[in-house]
């Protein structure tokens, strides 16, 4: 037997029952029993649309994490030599390199 709690009954809903069938034939029934809730029902609590503490603190480590990782990443990038090429990863100079022919001068 199932057992259900409604808020309010009607009259026919005293005889439901669960049935099962299998290309319309009936294979199972299950009569319900169907009550009347014994302690009344309270409305829903409000919920609450405020920040939580546990909110706030989240919200704070993320963003001084966030923070964080971006000053590193800063001072990695001013750290590093300004003449590497970033497409190649290899280096190259800073003034092109010439050559002048030694001529003594007289």
């Amino acid at each position: 037997m199932l057992n259900l709690t409604l808020l309010g009954l009607s009259e026919e809903q005293l005889h439901w029952a669960c049935v099962v069938f299998t290309e319309s034939m009936l294979r199972a029934q299950v009569p319900l029993h169907l009550t009347l809730p014994t302690t009344p029902i309270t409305e829903p609590q409000e919920i609450k649309t405020g920040w939580s503490t546990e909110t706030v603190v989240r919200v704070v480590i993320v963003v001084v994490a966030t923070l964080g990782m971006l000053k590193v990443l800063l001072w990695y990038y001013r750290r590093r030599p300004q003449t590497e090429d970033t497409s190649t990863g290899t280096q190259q100079p800073s003034e092109p390199e010439t050559q002048e022919s030694a001529q003594p001068v007289e």
